[in-house]
């Protein structure tokens, strides 16, 4: 675990568990929407005791970072992740996020395609519309709005009980994390995805880029994933049979292999 301080504020990062070595490639995480650096536990240790140093963040607010009232648009958060970045004294990285975070990683690249080695974009869009009913029922009735959210992003099967890990229920564990979210931060979370349109970054991205997608997805369905790798100059289009929205939690194995043949090929020497 690690702590950038920006402007008198605390920002936790997680490390998969192994200190940063010095020349090795970094690699950040970014989460969805009402989630924290967990999601991304077991693609994270696999990197990090495979020869990269992984930085996945706490958004503003999330686990164990502190908050950012101010922040209203998806840029500004971009812009966040870059004074991470910057704290972290790192001049070029990969980025991987998923949902909300895919959008703001596809900002940062955009904006500053300098300093992107290569670009993952998880269970995403370029535009992402949010439900009025949802935003509605994640300030003023979490639990429904939880129920929704679990309901939608989780493939069917999952649903009836399946898990990638023997005992493991992951709509209990997709529902605690999101109940642990305040409503204000997770509405705030739906409403910053529902307003950004990534269609001019995804233009200037120059990083080597890989869009994951769940077959089953219905939050950002696998076809918006496709249009989104059409829209980046050579990108590579990956969909997962019978996964949904949750790819992080439902694909774990699937998506930590992906990353590591994505980024093996592309980010092995460091910046």
């Amino acid at each position: 675990m690690a702590w950038i301080n920006l402007d008198g504020k605390r920002f936790y990062y997680g490390t998969g568990g192994k200190s940063w070595e010095p020349d090795l490639p970094a690699v950040v995480f970014v989460h969805g929407a009402g989630g924290d650096h967990t999601v991304w536990n077991l693609q994270t240790r696999a990197l990090a005791h495979a020869g990269w140093n992984v930085m996945a963040v706490d958004c503003p607010g999330h686990g164990a970072s502190a908050d950012l009232e101010a922040l209203t648009t998806v840029e500004q958060l971009a812009a966040w992740l870059v004074a991470m970045i910057d704290g972290a004294g790192l001049a070029h990285v990969s980025l991987v996020g998923h949902s909300l975070g895919a959008g703001v990683a596809l900002t940062v690249a955009g904006q500053h395609p300098d300093r992107v080695q290569a670009l993952v974009l998880v269970g995403t869009s370029l535009t992402m519309p949010v439900n009025d009913q949802l935003l509605h029922d994640t300030l003023h009735d979490q639990p429904a709005a939880v129920d929704f959210i679990t309901g939608i992003g989780l493939d069917r099967h999952y649903q009836l009980g399946a898990s990638p890990a023997p005992g493991l229920w992951m709509v209990g564990s997709v529902r605690a994390l999101l109940l642990r979210c305040p409503p204000e931060l997770l509405h705030r979370d739906f409403s910053l995805v529902g307003d950004w349109d990534g269609t001019p970054y995804a233009a200037k991205v120059t990083a080597p880029t890989l869009v994951i997608a769940g077959e089953t997805d219905r939050m950002t369905p696998a076809k918006n994933g496709k249009t989104t790798a059409a829209a980046i100059r050579g990108a590579e289009y990956l969909q997962l049979p019978g996964i949904g929205h949750m790819l992080p939690n439902e694909a774990p194995r699937e998506v930590m292999k992906a990353l590591r043949r994505f980024l093996s090929a592309h980010c092995r020497q460091a910046a």
